[in-house]
């Protein structure tokens, strides 16, 4: 389903007020990430070089590689798919840069640079937006002078996005089994019955219109649950993933960190508005 956050059509944001924080928020992992125009020039080779320049090998000391991503499109033209992806024909690999413990990563290929924090183990310290700003600015800006020195064409971001990945076990809401998904979210209601029985399971995506200042669409923010079990432990759990992303608003890194800043604020208080109360307590809701 489509629908903004707010159904009040004068509703507008301040930007920098402050946002809910949690002293112990389930999130694993925070995806920052810029869709490039294709950098024509760019080839592994030069992925290669990128990387084994002494600022970034000695930051990242480990790379893997990954298959090619194809970053989706947030569309608005009417008859269109909401969110759509675009083969341009690339096959060339997606590199990852990781740091010793993992725990930080930098993605690379010819359309596509992000930066992400991992949790890779309990003693792991969320990385917050500040530290996740900085790192894409640092990077990012290492990357756009690498390909203008080597004159392999323009880095411009076309569209960005934010993802928090959370991991909830069931049992934290009260269940052995993955019954029970309204105790998590304030979008599901409680369960019927069918039968006799309660759902099994539930999956949900919901996806919400990000507008600009202006009130224009700009971006989407896609909220969704599905069951998981924990691989170290089986334990079930509910991953949930909040992901904002729309096009720049300006040229350049500058536009792509203003439309992360907005896309921030939306997944930030999306979480705060659709997870429940009790819930929110148990994360220590500052």
């Amino acid at each position: 389903m489509t629908r903004p956050l707010s159904s009040n059509p004068g509703f507008t944001v301040d930007l920098d007020s402050p946002l809910p924080s949690y002293e112990s928020p389930p999130v694993v992992e925070v995806v920052v990430g810029v869709a490039l125009k294709p950098i024509a020039g760019l080839t592994v080779a030069h992925l290669g070089a990128f990387w084994s320049q002494p600022i970034i090998s000695r930051h990242f000391p480990k790379v893997e590689e990954q298959a090619t991503l194809i970053p989706p499109v947030e569309n608005f033209t009417g008859g269109q798919p909401l969110s759509i992806s675009l083969a341009l024909g690339q096959t060339a690999p997606r590199l990852w840069l990781l740091n010793d413990d993992g725990e930080e990563l930098v993605q690379l290929q010819r359309d596509w640079f992000a930066c992400n924090w991992r949790k890779v183990g309990p003693e792991s310290t969320y990385g917050r937006w500040p530290q996740r700003r900085k790192a894409l600015t640092r990077w990012f800006g290492e990357f756009a002078d690498f390909v203008e020195k080597n004159e392999l064409g323009r880095v411009e971001p076309t569209q960005c996005e934010i993802t928090y990945v959370d991991h909830v076990p069931t049992q934290d809401f009260g269940s052995s089994t993955h019954a029970g998904l309204n105790r998590l979210l304030r979008l599901v209601e409680p369960p019927e019955r069918l039968l006799g029985q309660g759902p099994e399971q539930t999956y949900l995506s919901s996806t919400y219109v990000i507008p600009d200042d202006d009130g224009k669409p700009i971006g989407r923010l896609h909220v969704d649950a599905q069951p998981a079990f924990r691989r170290n432990d089986n334990v079930p759990i509910y991953v949930l993933n909040f992901t904002a992303r729309g096009r720049p608003e300006g040229e350049g890194l500058d536009g792509a960190l203003q439309f992360l800043k907005r896309g921030r604020y939306w997944a930030v208080t999306a979480f705060a508005e659709l997870t429940t109360k009790e819930m929110q307590h148990k994360w220590g809701r500052k």
